[in-house]
């Protein structure tokens, strides 16, 4: 009997992957994102605040290197010098991680870790949807040019939810998706 990805990984909080993308699922060019509407950073600020979140190396230095308010960040890195958890003593709230496991141990301990919300970039993605549960994904009217996709969503997913609203000229639509039981 094969073993889920999930049962390898036995953290009883929620992991909900959070992405914006256009419709050919460039999120962006692995420094910054192509897009940045007041209506969805609204969305992700409510949806996240209060919880952890796990994003790369790449992800954090986009952010500007510094924890949004109210949020533990556990920031994924293959550099050694920061793979050891330890209490941070120039940025509170900011934690290596080297591994999923490590990332996830970290999350689930943090206030509000029984939601945990992985917000990229694309290779962080690939490694947590196999265990995530949910997807809050914004999908812009747009094609833009980058190197960084939103991995693939197969029929294991179900939306839950679709609103729609236009800023800037741009038509976004925001998805709730679940996974749905084997």
């Amino acid at each position: 009997m094969a073993v889920s990805p999930a049962a390898a990984h036995p953290i009883n909080s929620e992991i909900v992957l959070v992405a914006i993308m256009g419709r050919n699922r460039v999120i962006g060019d692995g420094h910054t994102q192509p897009w940045h509407f007041k209506c969805d950073l609204r969305r992700f600020k409510e949806m996240t605040r209060g919880h952890p979140l796990i994003l790369g190396r790449k992800t954090f230095a986009a952010i500007g290197s510094r924890p949004l308010p109210e949020r533990t960040h556990i920031v994924m890195t293959r550099d050694p010098g920061l793979s050891a958890p330890a209490e941070p003593s120039t940025m509170s709230g900011v934690y290596p991680a080297a591994t999923l496991e490590q990332a996830l141990e970290l999350a689930a301990a943090a206030p509000g870790g029984e939601t945990i919300f992985v917000i990229g970039g694309g290779s962080i993605y690939e490694l947590f949807l196999p265990l995530a549960q949910r997807i809050e994904l914004t999908v812009v009217d747009d094609a833009p040019q980058g190197s960084v996709m939103f991995p693939a969503i197969d029929s294991n997913w179900q939306e839950e939810t679709r609103d729609s609203a236009e800023e800037d000229g741009y038509q976004l639509t925001f998805l709730s998706l679940r996974r749905q039981a084997p």
